[in-house]
């Protein structure tokens, strides 16, 4: 197998200190939102003036016959911050243009900064972690879904050793 060559002459090592200083920390929730609201305020000024190469992400956001719309999300959750706003669904109208567009995001971004969000967003990112934990576990007890998750590893390997030319492409391992 392919991994057997990658893992021939490595070792594990229980020892949690070693790579402590290298391994980065996982942003706050809060940090999140921040960078996915400045990435949405990137996406408005690539509409606004689309110059270069196009900015790829998901636009929370639609400007329709002078009316701009968004939703305000965390992650792929769309989150409710209005007390008016009848659901999480419902889209909030910011005002005119693209301008109106980014000025709201900008004031979001303090918003989260002072942190008026968190408990909304604590909130969301835990129901997160809880459905991925609830769908590993369902996975886990599938059958079917086990035996999709093999073909397809299988089915990469045998890709990696047709590109590859088979072990020799761990040649790097042997001591």
């Amino acid at each position: 197998m392919l991994i057997q060559s990658l893992l021939k002459g490595v070792t594990a090592v229980d020892d949690n200190n070693i790579l402590k200083g290298v391994v980065v920390n996982n942003p706050s929730p809060r940090e999140n939102f921040i960078n996915a609201v400045k990435s949405q305020i990137s996406l408005v000024e690539y509409d606004m003036k689309p110059e270069g190469e196009p900015i790829k992400g998901k636009k929370w956001y639609k400007v329709v016959d002078k009316n701009a719309y968004t939703f305000v999300r965390y992650s792929v959750k769309k989150i409710k911050i209005l007390p008016t706003q009848t659901d999480d669904k419902a889209a909030l109208r910011v005002g005119t243009t693209y301008a109106s567009l980014i000025k709201f995001y900008e004031n979001l971004i303090k918003v989260a900064e002072a942190g008026e969000l968190d408990d909304v967003l604590d909130n969301v990112a835990a129901e997160m972690i809880a459905e991925r934990k609830a769908s590993r576990e369902r996975n886990a007890a599938d059958p079917e879904y086990q035996a999709k998750r093999e073909a397809t590893k299988a089915k990469r390997e045998t890709k990696l050793l047709e590109n590859h030319g088979g072990s020799e492409l761990f040649e790097h391992n042997k001591d």
